[in-house]
């Protein structure tokens, strides 16, 4: 026993489940949770180079006083000094994403600094139980930290996150990038029509044989009242000549991203569907990917699907949602928002652990009688003896001056008594 009543193993297993912000004030208090809790702080490194003031210039570490010194710059000094070996042997996750906030400013000499020398590179290097690196920071996405992290002897993993399509893309002549495992982009590739960004991505997917996680997300940020006229030579989708070989798939997302007849023929041919557990499609349009994957995407256990209410193709959504449901059985996670399917084709899933079904409010813009679809009791006891695994559901029900109007008692009912 310590003299605080624990033992080194009982305290071990408290701070796997304390949050990090309370396990730093813990720290504080008592000396043994330090001790103890030093293994899972320095497991997971997230910097956040953000500056909490406005900053005309760049400006340098020197610059800064002590105080501002801290939190990423006091966190990176310690994990390069040469007296701090333990510590590097602990890191297992590297997080570095910019500000999530338009009011916080990225630290840009902070981002200089990891760039000078190669030194982000040379730091993942030193770190031997390195598993995963996660970053969006177009700057610190380079050639040089890929062929680290493809030499480093623990393997560790690369998982990238991108924000538009103009920012400047891995090199794809080379050897394959075997690090990366994940990939994420969201933007406009009608913004920069000379970049062909898209293609530039595409080549990017197909250079990484052991990417597991793909998301793609195709916006339109044109807000003009005209029509935008249509530009010669701009891939909004992938352009694929059939022999192309997918990654191994786990967890594919799809926003925004319209499959034309031509391409998903090549994608229900090539890819391994086997591997595809995970699948969400939405909010923007891009349903005619859902009745292509039927007969295919058969070994998924997670589906979500997200929709806007009043949507143009909301009737196509639910019709290639049924689709879908209807061509195979073992779904655990199912979450639509914004469309309501059919229950036949949700309950033909009984090993369902989680269920939401969700279709958003109507605006009353004119028309008053248009209310939100609830599930009436008779299909909530069809849930109920389709699906007897469910653990988590989340359905509508309809409201009247705070209370629940009549004709939906009887679905509340049915909703406390059985589950």
């Amino acid at each position: 026993m310590t003299r605080q009543g624990l033992t080194l193993d009982a305290w071990s297993e408290v701070v796997e489940h304390v949050g990090t912000d309370d396990l730093l004030s813990l720290c504080l208090v008592s000396r043994v949770c330090k001790a103890v809790a030093t293994r899972v702080l320095y497991r997971s490194i997230i910097l956040k180079p953000g500056l909490y003031w406005p900053v005309e210039t760049p400006i340098e570490q020197s610059q800064l006083s002590p105080s501002e010194q801290r939190g990423h710059w006091h966190l990176l000094s310690w994990l390069k000094s040469k007296e701090h070996q333990r510590l590097r042997n602990l890191v297992q996750e590297v997080t570095l994403l910019r500000p999530s906030s338009a009011l916080v400013s990225l630290d840009e000499a902070f981002v200089n600094h990891l760039r000078q020398d190669d030194y982000f590179s040379k730091l993942l290097t030193s770190l031997p139980n390195l598993r995963r690196v996660t970053t969006d920071i177009p700057e610190l996405q380079t050639d040089n930290v890929v062929r680290a992290l493809c030499a480093h002897s623990n393997r560790p993993e690369l998982h990238l996150k991108m924000h538009g399509y103009k920012e400047r893309l891995l090199s794809t002549d080379s050897s394959p990038l075997r690090c990366i495992s994940s990939l994420q982009v969201a933007g406009d590739p009608r913004s920069y029509p000379k970049d062909n960004g898209l293609l530039k991505f595409q080549n990017l997917v197909f250079s990484c044989p052991n990417l597991r996680s793909l998301s793609i997300t195709v916006l339109d940020e044109y807000n003009g009242r005209m029509r935008r006229p249509r530009l010669v030579g701009i891939y909004l989708t992938f352009s694929l000549e059939g022999d192309e070989e997918f990654p191994p798939l786990e967890d594919l997302t799809l926003d925004g991203y319209v499959m034309k007849d031509g391409e998903a023929s090549v994608w229900q041919d090539n890819v391994q569907w086997d591997k595809l557990s995970s699948l969400t499609v939405g909010p923007s349009p891009c349903w005619s990917v859902l009745p292509r994957f039927a007969g295919y995407a058969t070994s998924l256990k997670t589906l979500r699907v997200f929709t806007y209410h009043g949507i143009i193709g909301g009737d196509e959504a639910r019709i290639g949602l049924e689709t879908l449901l209807g061509s195979f059985d073992g779904l655990e996670v199912l979450e639509v928002k914004g469309v309501i399917c059919s229950v036949s084709a949700v309950g033909q899933h009984r090993g369902l652990s989680t269920l939401c079904l969700h279709e958003d409010e109507p605006q009353h813009d004119g028309e008053a009688d248009e209310r939100r679809t609830v599930l009436p009791a008779a299909d909530m006891m069809y849930l109920d003896r389709q699906c007897p695994r469910l653990s988590s559901l989340g359905f509508d029900i309809q409201r009247g001056n705070g209370k629940l109007v009549s004709w939906s008692m009887d679905l509340h009912s049915a909703r406390r008594d059985p589950f």
